[in-house]
């Protein structure tokens, strides 16, 4: 095992902590949860993403460069109660040439999307407020390396939220069914009126 302790300071003070362990796989114990019910969404749920808080419909990006196509079977939408569950697929619209290590940077920057938002999808935003939302605490622990220039189901869910705080968990899978990454997550969510 190596353990490493990194900090961000940004003006002074920290706003980034993170504890890093490495650890080299051994012939050991085995097993992993089966995946729910897996089912990519339909091409026309596609949308690309060249930065993570802009995307394109298929359409819009003809002849753009995307860094991820993602597909949501039932985005989030604020107005309304949603199930506390869902399935985003995930992957690189161009994979050639990304190491192995670089694959497994695109899975930790992939497994903060969308988990604020599967706190916020039991909760419909009154009207005249908006939701403040932010990732606080996120833990991930990689299980097989994973190969972003094929489809990823990430499956989500929020088992609680309450003072401010929503806790999301998720599960990446091949599309195999085979156990790729575990992530937790604790959220701000506030609602703020306009």
């Amino acid at each position: 095992f190596k353990l490493y302790n990194i900090y961000c300071r940004q003006q002074g003070k920290i706003i980034f902590f993170a504890t890093v362990t490495f650890h080299r796989p051994e012939d050991a114990y085995q097993h992993s949860l089966a995946p729910p019910s897996l089912r990519l969404p339909a091409a026309d749920k596609a949308q690309f993403f060249p930065y993570r808080q802009e995307s394109w419909s298929e359409q819009e990006s003809e002849g753009r460069s995307a860094a991820f196509e993602v597909r949501i079977e039932e985005p989030l939408q604020f107005d309304r109660h949603q199930s506390p569950e869902n399935q985003t697929w995930f992957r690189a619209v161009d994979a050639a040439g990304i190491s192995d290590w670089q694959q497994v940077l695109l899975l930790a920057y992939a497994s903060d999307w969308n988990m604020p938002s599967v706190a916020m999808r039991p909760h419909a935003v009154a009207e005249g407020y908006l939701p403040s939302l932010a990732s606080l605490d996120h833990v991930i622990w990689f299980y097989r390396p994973p190969l972003l220039q094929h489809w990823l189901a990430y499956v989500q869910e929020s088992p609680a939220a309450w003072g401010g705080r929503g806790h999301a968990r998720g599960l990446f899978y091949d599309q195999q069914g085979e156990l790729l990454a575990a992530v937790s997550q604790e959220s701000y969510l506030v609602p703020r009126k306009k």
